[in-house]
């Protein structure tokens, strides 16, 4: 029987490759400051399962359908595996973009796929967010004139 593989192993070959020294025996937890914008986080606190999670520095209001709406269609199903799925703090406007995966499934070529393509998408929802918006179509309709 193949032995269980804890979080501190799955991480390892990660935390060498981007140069920080990996999680000690106890430690369910990651943090890797990308730029002033973005954080990714590894977590081992759901037994058997890694979760990575990209929080994202530049606030989204949540009443801003334009902003929130195609962050939210971005939810819907995926041929990728695992999902990314977004999420909006609603007091702050922060917004995260995780995903979750078992350790079984995470050998180290696997991992590093799985980390870098949280990295990229974080990375282009945070320059989107970044960017001025587009104005919005003028309204077409009657104009009652006087």
């Amino acid at each position: 029987m193949t032995p269980l593989l804890s979080f501190q192993d799955v991480v390892r070959p990660l935390c060498e490759r981007i140069g920080i020294a990996p999680p000690g025996e106890h430690r369910l937890s990651v943090a890797l400051s990308v730029d002033d914008g973005l954080t990714v986080g590894l977590l081992g606190h759901q037994e058997g399962f890694l979760v990575v999670i990209a929080e994202i520095a530049a606030p989204v209001d949540p009443r801003d359908a334009q902003r929130l709406l195609p962050l939210l269609a971005a939810n819907q199903f995926s041929a990728e595996h695992p999902a990314l799925i977004g999420a909006l703090e609603p007091d702050g406007g922060r917004f995260s973009l995780w995903t979750r995966e078992s350790l079984s499934e995470l050998d180290e070529p696997a991992l590093m796929a799985l980390f870098d393509r949280v990295l990229a998408a974080a990375s282009s929802v945070r320059d989107w967010l970044l960017e001025p918006l587009a104005p919005e179509p003028a309204a077409h309709g009657f104009q009652l004139r006087a």
